[in-house]
């Protein structure tokens, strides 16, 4: 870190923050000691009119908190003092008499926007790397260096809040609406304007809030309806497993009927206490996890891809068609059936049009996404295209007929990807010349939203293909976990013993909704119903024949999706399923359809003595069939297994894995 006062044009310092030669700037134990001092200097500077704090490079300002630092807190009290050495430092540059100016280029996360916030003003370039965020919660912590105290006094209580309880990144044109950021300019200019801004020559203004948003936060009853509404989201989405979020609504609350002092103090107890907690180690482990899946990818060969064609316009298809059109790749959708593609193409476009009304995307980007989207009822293009991604229906021989067409076409270097769920890759490479070069993309539906893509290693597939495929998961914003060839691969091959589970519970006894209420208590986003009916019954049916032929009959859901198939119901596709949707709910011809009085009921005829044991069961089945996949090598560790669960099923993150779970409760006394 360096610090350099330009004379004569200013007397203006610049603290330009971090090394050059790294590859991202973090607050670790260096960088704050190293800041300590360069405030001292600053302090004892004579004339200053203005202090700039910015990156040492463009591009680059401060990614948050060391995680090793995290990590290595075990004691609430060595937090809290952590906490204070940060908030202290932060609290020097809040007094100095000069113009303190924050020049952000690059992240502004955690520990990062709590010293922006301790400047007078903000400056952010438009640029697309520029996001500022305090992502602390989803590491199981709140923001300790003032940011539970500094933020809902910078833009108020409820906005406030959004930004601490979500952890999101946001732009600097958002950042700017919210009145985080002061100013947003180009990024050749930022030095120039943070000069001016620092020296006094360009004078800013705050955006003010609403009167109605002041006249309710103004007062304490007017706050703690804001807090209760912002607690209830919160229940309603972690159903009180994390400590993290509630505790940050109560000190950020607290805080603004306190001095700031006094809130800085709250906020320091609280991170010591949540630092400590064995949540919070759990989220940063698989924060970690996150991270090193990246490591396999060849992200270079990546983004050499410019072209890439798919063929199926079905939801899967046409959502993975979507996504490589809105990260740089230009893509040709091919399906014989025109409806088809006229739907997707009105998805794509739905999409779109959304995310640029959230703000989420620059009109600009949304127009040249869409350019990059082409519909087609041949073949066109394939022969270009440096990856083809097969996205039929799941079927063996109708994936090899498609597979052997392509190959005809495909440039020898091509990558040539399946979607497939369940399919042996080793078969459906045995359709294509040059079988090294094929390899499994398992996306999960919703494509958007889903974060893993399981890269399927065929027995002839080369390395550079999978390292190509994990390349371009990344690029897609994907986490890639690699998995072998064996049926259901990894994620369907651990949750249908879940849902076979569930199936024997309402056998045994227990109601649909009462075993989706278990399951959902026990941590996991939705119910086993629930999710048959997202994912579809036939499609849930098909993979379940796959690994009931290749692994058993403990995969087995008796003849449940069957008798809905015959009535029509696939879930949620066509408005019905175990459940009636979109308003999912329950009807009268459930029990008849499925041969069971009690299906549709609130409470099963044996709830008392099955409910108790209901969550183990279906919590243990998921570490069974995890226990069994590792020791078969499905995947290269149980790391592995763990983020493949969190990221494909939802497993709950602050267990930390069906193997992380389960070596955690062998270790119990």
């Amino acid at each position: 870190m360096t610090v350099a006062v330009d004379h004569p044009v200013a007397a203006v310092a610049r603290v330009r923050i971090g090394d050059p030669a790294a590859r991202a700037t973090v607050l670790d134990a260096k960088t704050i000691e190293t800041l300590e001092k360069t405030m001292t200097r600053i302090e004892a500077q004579l004339g200053l009119k203005g202090v700039i704090f910015t990156g040492c490079a463009p591009g680059r300002f401060l990614a948050g908190a060391d995680l090793g630092a995290i990590e290595g807190v075990v004691d609430p009290q060595e937090g809290a003092r952590l906490a204070a050495r940060g908030q202290a430092l932060f609290h020097r540059i809040a007094r100095l008499g000069p113009i303190t100016v924050a020049a952000i280029d690059g992240a502004c996360l955690g520990g990062g926007l709590e010293l922006a916030l301790a400047c007078r003003w903000i400056l952010a370039t438009d640029s697309p790397a520029t996001r500022l965020g305090l992502p602390e919660v989803q590491l199981g912590i709140l923001p300790g260096w003032g940011g539970t105290q500094r933020l809902p006094r910078r833009i108020g209580l409820a906005r406030a809040l959004d930004w601490i309880l979500t952890g999101r990144r946001f732009d600097a044109r958002s950042a700017e609406r919210a009145g985080v950021v002061s100013l947003v300019v180009p990024p050749e200019r930022l030095d120039e304007i943070a000069v001016e801004v620092a020296d006094g020559k360009r004078e800013l203004r705050r955006r003010p809030r609403p009167l109605a948003e002041r006249l309710i936060e103004g007062t304490a009853p007017g706050r703690a309806v804001v807090a209760a509404a912002a607690r209830k989201r919160v229940l309603a989405e972690t159903h009180g497993r994390y400590p993290a979020p509630l505790r940050a609504i109560d000190v950020a609350t607290r805080g603004l009927s306190k001095s700031l002092a006094e809130g800085l103090a709250l906020e320091a107890r609280a991170l010591g206490d949540l630092i400590a907690s064995p949540t919070s180690k759990e989220l940063v482990r698989i924060f970690r996890l996150f991270e090193g899946a990246k490591k396999s990818a060849d992200r270079a060969a990546a983004d050499r891809v410019a072209t890439a064609a798919v063929i199926g316009g079905g939801v899967m298809g046409a959502g993975i068609a979507g996504l490589l059109a809105e990260n740089g790749i230009a893509v040709r959708l091919r399906d014989p059936r025109g409806p088809a593609l006229v739907d997707a193409l009105a998805r794509f476009q739905k999409r779109i049009d959304e995310r640029v009304r959230r703000k989420r995307l620059r009109a600009a980007e949304g127009r040249a996404a869409l350019d990059r989207f082409q519909p087609t009822l041949g073949l066109d293009g394939v022969a270009r295209a440096d990856v083809v991604v097969e996205a039929i229906v799941e079927d063996l021989a109708a994936k090899k007929a498609c597979l052997a067409e392509i190959g005809a076409l495909v440039s020898a270097t091509a990558l040539v990807a399946s979607n497939t769920s369940s399919l042996s890759v080793t078969a459906l490479a045995s359709a294509v010349p040059r079988p090294e070069r094929v390899v499994g993309l398992h996306f999960f539906h919703p494509v958007e939203r889903m974060p893993l893509v399981e890269v399927v290693r065929g027995e002839r597939t080369s390395p550079q293909a999978v390292a190509l495929a994990c390349g371009i998961a990344v690029r897609l914003g994907k986490t890639p976990v690699v998995v072998a060839d064996r049926p259901g691969f990894l994620v369907n091959r651990v949750l249908a013993p879940f849902l076979a589970q569930a199936a024997a519970l309402l056998a045994e006894g227990l109601s649909i909704p009462e075993i989706d209420h278990i399951a959902t208590d026990e941590g996991m986003p939705m119910g086993p119903f629930v999710l048959l009916d997202e994912v579809g019954l036939d499609v849930a049916s098909a993979v379940s024949a796959v690994l009931v032929a290749g692994l058993g009959d403990r995969f087995a859901t008796g003849d449940l999706l069957e008798r809905l198939k015959k009535a029509g119901r696939l879930g949620k596709k066509n408005g019905a399923g175990f459940y009636r949707w979109p308003k999912r709910t329950l009807d009268r011809e459930l029990p008849d359809l499925l041969g069971i009085a009690w299906a549709a009921s609130p409470r099963g005829p044996k709830s008392a003595s099955l409910a108790p044991t209901a969550g183990d069961r279906l919590m243990r089945a998921i570490a069974d069939e995890a226990s069994r996949a590792l020791a078969e090598g499905v995947a290269a560790s149980a790391d592995d297994v763990d983020l493949a669960c969190i990221a494909g099923i939802g497993y709950p993150p602050f267990r930390g894995g069906p193997l992380r779970d389960r070596a955690r409760a062998a270790a119990r006394p």
